[in-house]
């Protein structure tokens, strides 16, 4: 009986082993799966920024203005008439406003 329990020890000493080693092999391949999206995620990083400086370039209205004029699109610029409203409307001009379009 001895020699079975030896023979029960030494398998289940190499069961653990193999066990060990493949979750030590899987930590590693995650591990080098972990770099590599780090360093893809550092590379969008950069790109992102980038992209905003370019966006930023592309509609500054000095930019704009050069490519209409270039295009010769014609297109113009607003005026002063048309800058947004300064006063709120109360709600009771709003009512009466309401009124007045009912008649």
């Amino acid at each position: 009986m001895t020699v079975r329990r030896l023979v029960v020890c030494i398998l289940a000493v190499v069961a653990i082993a193999i066990v060990s080693i493949y979750h030590h092999a899987l930590a590693v391949k995650y591990g080098y799966e972990l770099a590599r999206l780090e360093k893809q995620s550092s590379e969008l990083r950069v790109s992102i920024a980038t992209l905003e400086g370019r966006i930023t370039t592309l509609a500054s209205p000095a930019r704009l203005k050069i490519e209409n004029d270039k295009l010769q699109l014609g297109l113009v610029g607003p005026s002063n008439w048309q800058q947004p409203p300064t006063a709120v409307a109360s709600v009771d001009d709003s009512r009466n406003e309401f009124d007045f379009a009912r008649r």
